[in-house]
């Protein structure tokens, strides 16, 4: 018995996580951008008003860019506009005790040199983790969904990783 109560106290604080999208374009890159486009801009132009540090639109605006270097590379530049709607992290005493949430959400808009819009994405990234490994994995939420967001927004508009 004090066995079984040991391994269910150890699965309890090494819960698993997982990450999910609920992405979609509200109006796609046509093909010609999604192949030779890349990304010079990164703009945010609506932040939620809590849960963010005084850094995170500099980290934010960062990783994106960082993320958009890797799977946008062509030569026909675009500045990108990003409206954040939902900024969540996890509370790591939730997370502790049974599971918790970091989550982004908000709108991508991609601008020719014109001004023109060309294409529009909702990006919703969510990583659920648990136990004491889900702290861990936790800790950065700012890095981490900053760095979804800019990985789910490759994968919608340049088709990177799908």
């Amino acid at each position: 018995m004090k066995n079984q109560l040991l391994a269910l106290a150890g699965a309890m604080m090494l819960t698993a996580c997982a990450s999910g999208s609920g992405s979609a374009p509200i109006q796609p890159l046509p093909q010609a951008l999604r192949t030779g486009a890349r990304v010079v801009t990164v703009n945010v132009d609506n932040i939620p008003e809590r849960g963010v540090s005084a850094e995170f639109e500099q980290v934010f605006e960062s990783r994106v860019q960082t993320a958009l270097n890797a799977c946008a590379t062509g030569q026909q530049p675009l500045t990108l506009e990003i409206s954040l709607d939902t900024f969540d992290r996890a509370n790591a005493a939730m997370t502790w005790l049974i599971s918790d949430q970091n989550s982004i959400a908000g709108i991508a808009r991609l601008k020719d040199s014109s001004g023109n819009l060309v294409g529009e994405y909702l990006i919703r990234r969510v990583f659920t983790a648990g136990g004491l490994v889900g702290i861990a994995l936790m800790a950065q939420a700012e890095e981490q969904m900053s760095d979804a967001f800019g990985e789910e927004l490759c994968k919608q508009a340049f088709g990177a990783g799908s």
